[in-house]
């Protein structure tokens, strides 16, 4: 008798089980922003942030260049060396979704930058706080919005 969990049971099953439609609300919308873009800006601005011979970065500066789509250009003109933004121009789309995913993170903490993220004067902090934010919204299984206690 074979069981059913053997190695080429479950290759059989996985392969002949229907994938789900796109249009599923549970499927979520497709995206070609990927989380490893996301996390590879993050660990790139973090850098930035450590370096002491980087130049002060104001606030409304960082929220302006990413309400402008410019803030991978503000990082790297305001950056003593030329950081490596190539990544999120593949697959094609990608850097547009990016800066439109930073672009409603901005939106979503200006004037909220300590309270929901924590950052009142370090603009490369604030910028990682965005890439951060924007990795949330693509991710929320990863990391879900707080439940407030009076939502119960």
């Amino acid at each position: 008798m074979k069981h059913i969990n053997t190695l080429p049971s479950l290759v059989t099953t996985n392969i002949h089980q229907p994938q789900p439609p796109k249009t599923w609300p549970c499927a979520g919308p497709r995206t070609r922003l990927r989380r490893s873009a996301l996390l590879k800006l993050a660990f790139i601005v973090n850098s930035l942030a450590d370096s002491c011979s980087e130049s002060d970065l104001p606030l409304p500066a960082v929220h302006y260049a990413a309400q402008e789509g410019r803030l991978l250009e503000l990082l790297a003109q305001s950056a003593g060396r030329f950081p490596d933004f190539s990544f999120p121009h593949s697959p094609a789309g990608s850097f547009d979704e990016l800066n439109s995913a930073l672009r409603l993170s901005s939106t979503v903490l200006q004037d909220r930058e300590f309270l929901k993220a924590g950052v009142y004067r370090n603009g490369y902090c604030l910028a990682l706080a965005l890439v951060l934010y924007a990795l949330r919204e693509i991710s929320p299984q990863v990391w879900p919005e707080p439940v407030s206690s009076e939502q119960n």
